[in-house]
């Protein structure tokens, strides 16, 4: 059958309701990341993305039907195991949670549409970093290169701080040097020097949730 209508959850007093799940044996990895996912404003968006399916296996339909309220049955783990999302063992939710969104993906992508790119759901947190590199001999400034991103690793300072770890990751920048694997050759004086890497998020793709 053919899904393309916005999902409508409860409201209760105006606002907006999420439901909560039974675990039913190491779910919790997969309900932690359904209630991060049900927050965002562009998830409902993507749960309505227009695709055929067969609605016994589809995991879109899955999620739909766990965000409209209706309980965790085993009908649902079924779903999960022939998407390869649960096996009854721990999973590292990170890897959990990218797993997930390129699932979803695949139930609304077409092959053709998938090799253009992210789909509906991984867009959400698509954004671009913006490397270019600074020779320390003449000071000319590589051309940039852009590269897509859905995720940032950031390494706290000694207190958790999550402005400072954000910043650190784009104002540190990182030294290139000249007899070290990551050496650098630049293309004015076409010296191998010392130069220095610096990373910014692009303008023309900002994420929508980071």
């Amino acid at each position: 059958r053919v899904h393309g209508t916005p999902l409508s959850m409860a409201k209760k007093n105006g606002a907006l309701r999420r439901p909560g799940f039974e675990n039913l044996g190491n779910l919790c990895y997969f309900i932690a990341a359904l209630q991060c996912l049900f927050g965002l404003a562009g998830f409902d968006a993507a749960l309505g993305s227009a695709h055929v399916c067969d609605p016994e296996s589809c995991l879109v339909c899955l999620v739909r039907e766990l965000a409209a309220g209706e309980p965790m049955s085993e009908a649902h783990l079924k779903v999960l195991r022939r998407h390869g999302l649960y096996d009854g063992n721990q999973q590292d939710f990170h890897e959990y949670m990218l797993l997930l969104l390129d699932k979803l993906d695949a139930t609304v992508q077409s092959p053709a549409e998938a090799r253009r790119g992210p789909g509906p759901f991984t867009q959400i947190f698509v954004a671009d970093f913006v490397f270019s590199t600074t020779c320390i001999n003449c000071q000319t400034v590589s051309e940039p290169r852009v590269e897509p991103f859905v995720d940032l690793s950031l390494v706290p300072r000694n207190q958790i701080n999550l402005r400072a770890a954000i910043r650190d990751c784009f104002d540190a920048g990182e030294i290139l040097h000249a007899h070290e694997g990551d050496a650098y050759r630049c293309g004015r004086c076409g010296l191998v020097e010392v130069a220095q890497r610096t990373c910014k998020l692009g303008r023309t793709r900002f994420p929508g949730v980071l």
